[in-house]
């Protein structure tokens, strides 16, 4: 199950005088920079070590993207976000490994994905062992550079370039041991200018 949380506008650059020419022209003539998060939560359930889970985001259900994407010429994912919300009492694994696949969402879930456009090797679940044998869950974090993948381009393209619609997000991965079982945060930060 998927809670949504909308883009968050974070910086417009924009001056004052360029806000009267945008209102009383048809066309921009203003440089405009957007600086954006968007956040999708999973939920990960794999009765094995490994895991996936899929999401769908739709940029168009923000006010504020709406009122821009016209605009916009060109954008850049600059990085992604992976924190762990909560780890399930039913999780038996101490690390997971994974990456985001993105496509362009449709009806018919049969679009082709661009894999590993961000991947990690070791985001912690639980704590070290403690001398009576128990585990304390973790709220791990880690930043990824989508510039260092070799899907940087595609995964812009379909972001940026596509329908400019709604877009599957994927995380997959491997644990060191199962069930596991967590939730987890997306938080993409992007910026679009035209």
């Amino acid at each position: 199950m998927m809670r949504m949380l909308p883009v968050s506008i974070r910086s417009i650059a924009l001056p004052t005088f360029a806000l009267f020419a945008l209102s009383t022209s048809a066309c921009s003539l203003v440089p405009i920079e957007v600086t954006a998060d968007g956040k999708l939560q999973f939920e990960v359930r794999g009765e094995t070590t490994s895991y996936s889970d899929i999401e769908t985001y739709d940029p168009n259900e923000n006010e504020d993207y709406l009122r821009y994407k016209d605009q916009f010429e060109a954008g850049e994912i600059d990085s992604i976000l992976i924190s762990v919300l909560r780890v399930q009492p039913g999780n038996q694994a101490t690390w997971v490994a994974g990456q985001v696949d993105v496509r362009e969402h449709t009806d018919s879930n049969d679009g082709e994905w661009t894999e590993g456009v961000s991947s990690w090797g070791g985001l912690r679940l639980m704590g070290e062992q403690q001398p009576n044998g128990t585990q304390e869950p973790l709220q791990d974090e880690i930043y990824l550079n989508p510039a260092l993948s070799d899907n940087y381009n595609e995964l812009n393209r379909v972001v940026f370039k596509g329908a400019k619609g709604p877009i599957d997000l994927r995380v997959q991965g491997v644990a060191d041991s199962g069930p596991v079982e967590f939730d987890l945060e997306v938080t993409v930060t992007f910026t679009v200018n035209n």
